[in-house]
C-alpha cells in the first residue's frame, strides 16, 4: 500500500472512503470494504494520530497508532492511503473538499463515508452536503448506516470503554478481531529473566489507550508464528516499580533471539486477574505458575494451529 502525505492528482478512476478510522471496527469495514469491491482505485482519505489531526479527536485515547492503523488497512486491500496533514486542509470549504480535491485531483467516482461522517472548514459539511456535491459532480455517494451489535451501536467509544474494563467479548464482537498492538520491543531491566520467566517489554504510545491493569492470556506473534503468552499490563509493583504502566509478555515456548527493537503483535484473549504486590518472589513465581497454567489450557483452537 503506498501511504502519501499530500493529496495527489489520479488519472485513474479512484473509489476514496473518508473517516478516521480509529481501531477499524466492522463499521469501519465496511465503509473500507465498499471502495475495494468497486471497480476503481480503492483509497482511503484520514487523518494522522497526534497533534495534526481534527480538534474533535484531539486529547482522545486512541485504539491503535499509526503503524496498526496503517496495517490493518493495507489488509482490507486499500492500495492507497492519503493522510495529509489536518493543518493544511482544515481551512479548506466543504465545496472545494469535494470539487477541487476528490472529484478534480483524486479523481473520485465513488464516495463511501459513515452516516455521522463531517468535512470542510469547521466541520460544517454533512453527509446531506456529501450527497448533493457528489451528484454535481457526477460521484456517486455510498453513506453506510451506523451499525449495531446487540442492540448498541457500534463505535470507537464503546471499545476503549470495554477495553478499559477488560471485558474483551464486546471489543471483540464489535472490531471483527482481538485487540492487539504491535509496540516495538524495549530493552528492560531483565527481573523476568532473573526469576525463571523472561518477558517482553512494550510501551504504551502517550495517546493510545491502556487496557484494564492486569493479567491476560495473550497471543504472540513472531516472524509469523504464534506462540500462547501471559501479559501483565501494570507497573511491577512486586520487583522495579515504574511511573507508568507497560505490557510485560512471557511467551511461552519461545526460544528464538531477543526481540529488542522489533515490533511483535500481542493480541490480548482473556482477563485473568488483577495486578497486585506480592511479599516475596516465591508468592511472585507461584502466581505466574498459576497464570500459565490457565493459558496453556485456554481453548485457543481457534487461534493458534
Amino acid at each position: 500500500m503506498e501511504i502519501l502525505k499530500y493529496i495527489p492528482d489520479f488519472s485513474k478512476k479512484t473509489a476514496v472512503a473518508l473517516g478516521f478510522f480509529d481501531g477499524l471496527h466492522i463499521a469501519h469495514q465496511k465503509v473500507i470494504s465498499l471502495a475495494v469491491n468497486s471497480g476503481h482505485l480503492p483509497v482511503v482519505f484520514t487523518f494522522s494520530n497526534g497533534v495534526n489531526c481534527p480538534e474533535c479527536k484531539k486529547n482522545m485515547l486512541l485504539l491503535n497508532n499509526n503503524d496498526t492503523k496503517y496495517d490493518l488497512i493495507e489488509k482490507l486491500g486499500v492500495k492507497v492511503l492519503i493522510e495529509p496533514s489536518f493543518s493544511d486542509i482544515k481551512n479548506i470549504t466543504a465545496e472545494d473538499f469535494i470539487e477541487e480535491y476528490l472529484a478534480k485531483r483524486l479523481n473520485a467516482k465513488v464516495l463511501i463515508c459513515g452516516e455521522n461522517f463531517r468535512f470542510g472548514r469547521k466541520a460544517l459539511g454533512s453527509v446531506e452536503l456529501l450527497e448533493k456535491l457528489s451528484a454535481k459532480n457526477n460521484i456517486r455517494a455510498l453513506v453506510v448506516e451506523s451499525l449495531k451489535h446487540e442492540n448498541r451501536l457500534i463505535s470507537s467509544s464503546i471499545i476503549r470503554k470495554a477495553l478499559l474494563n477488560a471485558d474483551l467479548t464486546i471489543a471483540r464482537d464489535m472490531l471483527g478481531y482481538d485487540y492487539f498492538w504491535n509496540y516495538v520491543v524495549v530493552e528492560g531491566n531483565k527481573n523476568g529473566r532473573k526469576i525463571g520467566y523472561p518477558t517482553i517489554n512494550q510501551n504504551f504510545p502517550s495517546d493510545c489507550i491502556i487496557p484494564k491493569i492486569g493479567v491476560y492470556v495473550s497471543r504472540v506473534i513472531i516472524d509469523e508464528k504464534e506462540y500462547m503468552g501471559v501479559t501483565n499490563i501494570g507497573v511491577r509493583p512486586s520487583i522495579s516499580l515504574v511511573s507508568r504502566p507497560i505490557a510485560e509478555t512471557y511467551i511461552i515456548n519461545y526460544c528464538g533471539k531477543n526481540l529488542y527493537g522489533k515490533r511483535v503483535k500481542v493480541s490480548i484473549l482473556k482477563y485473568i486477574r488483577g495486578e497486585k504486590k506480592f511479599d516475596s518472589l516465591n508468592q511472585l513465581k507461584s502466581a505466574i505458575r498459576k497464570d500459565l497454567n490457565i493459558a496453556e489450557n485456554y481453548k485457543c483452537i481457534n487461534f493458534l494451529h
